[in-house]
């Protein structure tokens, strides 16, 4: 209740304008003004709810959930609901990998097929063995960029081996051009950094991320595994339509399994804050160097992700948001859940934001220009998925659309006349 007098006495203060939101608004402000923001943006997009943690110079500010986690049961969001955090898995699955490489078990550099006994790269007309685990955490394996096939909860996927292969529409894990030369976004590369895990340390992938990463994070909420004590605490998500959509689970976990809530994520985001800047406390899971590694531009990003982003470290997206300061993220989205972490490690901000609707990229866009506006940054992807801009989609889509209607029935009646 409190937040909610101080936005208010901020809000009038300000003459009612929100753009005054700027690095001198406190904590306190700030999260009062989302406690009046968030509400009208679920009805205004009609997200069913959302969860979202405030980091303020390293340490967990404010946790503010809203909505609802099922919907049509009216059953509220709250601060333990679970997500599943989709491609955000990608920047724990870096965590892991260092680790091994902290322990002197694995070579950045070195050829992936030196390590892998189980499962051998298909031929192709690129060699794979140029292929490393920088390679794969940064996206330039030059393998593709693939998904995996959904399969209830209650079922057993196929087995990590047969997704590499490939099966159904999943895409083999084989170079589609040459290692090492660009940037092209790839699950099967995330596939195949699991395989490596289990081939170097001996345990499952699922055991190793609980023994080597969350449980030393007090991550005590999150898990690779899936079993079903989870399913009641797991917000029920929501497609375009609005539909529910039936719980499910993927083959590979390193790229999109882990189950997880915000306050654990501000757990692991702290830890990557205070790690980069050489903090080291009885919960630190990686070594500062470790973290200017993970934080370090490798290469430029290109296409849909070089809109967003400038670069890509090892498992984290980065952004220059200012001459000084960098920004590491990453989104995830699934078919009914969509998430966006994003934090400026030299200035130990954060923000973490959980919805269980695929509409929700607007919302995401309109929180990260209100949180920017507080850091006095301008981030990318809030123009990139503004509404203006998803009008100017929209109405792009339709007019090619109607292009393509009036071509196929001119052909028609040509084809007509000719008979």
């Amino acid at each position: 209740m409190s937040n909610i007098i101080f936005a208010l006495l901020f809000f009038l203060s300000s003459g009612g304008d929100i753009g005054e939101i700027n690095p001198r608004t406190s904590t306190e402000q700030f999260s009062g003004f989302l406690e009046m923001l968030i509400p009208e943006l679920l009805g205004r997009y009609e997200v069913p709810g959302v969860s979202i943690a405030l980091i303020r110079r390293g340490e967990l500010a404010a946790l503010q959930s809203y909505g609802y986690a099922h919907r049509d049961e009216r059953l509220p969001m709250t601060d333990t609901t679970l997500f599943r955090a989709e491609s955000v898995s990608k920047m724990f699955t870096a965590w892991g990998i260092m680790r091994l490489y902290e322990q002197g078990k694995l070579d950045l550099d070195t050829p992936v097929v030196k390590y892998l006994t189980r499962w051998t790269f298909p031929e192709s007309n690129y060699d794979s063995g140029l292929i490393t685990a920088r390679m794969l955490l940064t996206h330039t394996s030059g393998l593709p960029v693939g998904g995996y096939d959904e399969v209830p909860a209650d079922k057993d996927p196929p087995s990590l081996e047969e997704s590499l292969s490939g099966y159904g529409d999943a895409p083999a894990a084989v170079p589609v051009h040459k290692p090492g030369t660009s940037f092209r976004y790839s699950n099967p590369g995330y596939a195949v950094l699991e395989l490596l895990v289990e081939e170097i340390d001996g345990r499952s992938f699922v055991d190793f991320m609980e023994v080597e990463i969350l449980t030393p994070l007090k991550m005590n909420r999150s898990t690779f595994r899936w079993h079903e004590n989870l399913r009641p605490q797991l917000a029920v998500s929501y497609d375009r339509r609005g539909n529910p959509v039936p719980v499910y689970r993927q083959p590979v976990k390193a790229h999109a399994e882990l189950y997880t809530t915000a306050a654990d994520l501000a757990q692991f985001v702290i830890s990557g804050i205070n790690g980069y800047h050489g903090k080291q406390d009885h919960e630190a899971v990686l070594l500062p160097e470790s973290f200017q590694k993970l934080y370090t531009p490798y290469i430029e990003t290109t296409g849909l992700f070089g809109r967003d982003s400038d670069a890509m470290g090892l498992g984290h997206f980065i952004e220059y948001i200012s001459e000084d300061r960098k920004a590491v993220f990453h989104g995830g989205e699934g078919k009914g859940f969509l998430n966006m972490v994003y934090v400026i490690p030299e200035t130990g901000e954060g923000i973490i934001i959980l919805t269980n609707s695929k509409r929700s990229a607007p919302l995401i866009a309109d929180v990260l220009k209100h949180w920017g506006k507080w850091q006095g940054v301008e981030i990318s992807m809030t123009r990139t998925f503004s509404p203006a801009t998803v009008a100017v989609v929209v109405l792009i889509v339709l007019f090619l659309l109607i292009l393509i209607v009036l071509r196929l029935r001119s052909k028609r009646m040509v084809l007509k006349r000719s008979f």
